[in-house]
């Protein structure tokens, strides 16, 4: 028991420094610590893209085992990127709960901040708040969405707000950039994309919560029943770009951030942003039209296209 005790205590003792020294080490090099971050995150793309072979299990097409609550997994796992990117945008030094309170935020680093601050506190309270239901989503996701997010968070609020601002958010002449012609559009551009996303997910909750009605409406409608959860139901959506697209919303979604890319041009975080939320929602979004030309067959418009109206 001694033995033991001691064991504990020293390999305690030993996390605990090391801890401090790594804390130490990242507030002094935090730029060769975000330059680790980054190449991190460059894996991120890579592995999204291997949904085109293995369906991720999460809505539909979820497992039946180590799931948690839908609406809790994705209000928790969401809600890291929303926390991550505050927290490091406004502090002094990583890992410390010291305000920047001597840093003078421009305009642009205002607008960018609000973008990403306003996009997910839609994506985690109200669009969880709103969603009629969520199925369950695999434990394995929901980790992978944390650790993900947490480092996506990280570096694109670090790099607006300090490691790209003197080189990027500022012009030739060393001003704001916010008044240029490429901010201004990616800021429309996101903007429209922002939309997009949100008209269609107000679709769908309006499709679900009004699901009963319709099918009592139309002997036509067919409604397709998730075995692994029983209160997922889901018929075919129509409506706006749903006439054109399996999913609209992330085709807004991925417009939004090439909208963000080009307001932060040069800011690899976002370039890597981008490139992981396509190679998560096109894979997802083709898997989702396979799915439903299964499911409804002829009654599935076949002139549907999985995320590009008219083109994929």
């Amino acid at each position: 028991m001694f033995l033991s005790d001691f064991t504990s205590d020293s390999l305690m003792k030993n996390f605990l420094i090391q801890t401090k020294e790594f804390v130490t080490w990242t507030q002094q090099n935090e730029r060769e610590f975000f330059e680790e971050v980054m190449k991190i995150n460059f894996f991120f793309p890579l592995a999204f893209l291997g949904t085109f072979f293995i369906i991720a299990p999460y809505g539909k097409f979820q497992w039946n085992s180590l799931s948690l609550p839908g609406k809790f997994a994705w209000f928790f796992q969401e809600s890291f990127s929303l926390i991550t990117f505050i927290y490091s945008f406004f502090i002094k030094d990583l890992f410390s709960i010291t305000i920047s309170t001597d840093a003078t935020y421009t305009t642009t680093q205002i607008i960018l901040a609000s973008f990403w601050i306003i996009h997910y506190t839609n994506r985690v309270i109200i669009h969880t708040y709103r969603a009629p239901n969520i199925a369950p989503i695999n434990l394995l996701i929901v980790l992978i969405a944390i650790f993900y997010n947490i480092l996506n968070g990280y570096v694109n609020a670090r790099w607006i707000s300090i490691f790209g601002r003197d080189n990027y958010l500022y012009d030739e002449n060393g001003q704001d950039i916010y008044k240029t012609p490429r901010f201004i559009l990616g800021v429309f551009i996101f903007l429209v994309g922002m939309m997009i996303n949100i008209h269609h997910d107000n679709i769908l909750f309006s499709l679900r919560n009004n699901l009963d009605k319709s099918t009592t409406k139309s002997e036509s409608v067919k409604v397709i029943t998730n075995p692994n959860s029983p209160s997922s139901r889901y018929v075919i959506p129509n409506g706006g770009l749903f006439n054109y697209i399996a999913c609209p919303h992330y085709f807004g979604e991925i417009i939004e951030w090439i909208g963000f890319v080009i307001a932060t041009w040069y800011s690899y975080p976002a370039v890597l942003f981008l490139m992981a939320a396509i190679a998560n929602l096109v894979p997802r979004a083709k898997t989702n039209l396979d799915w439903y030309r299964e499911k409804f067959g002829d009654m599935y418009p076949k002139n549907r296209k999985a995320i590009v109206p008219f083109v994929w």
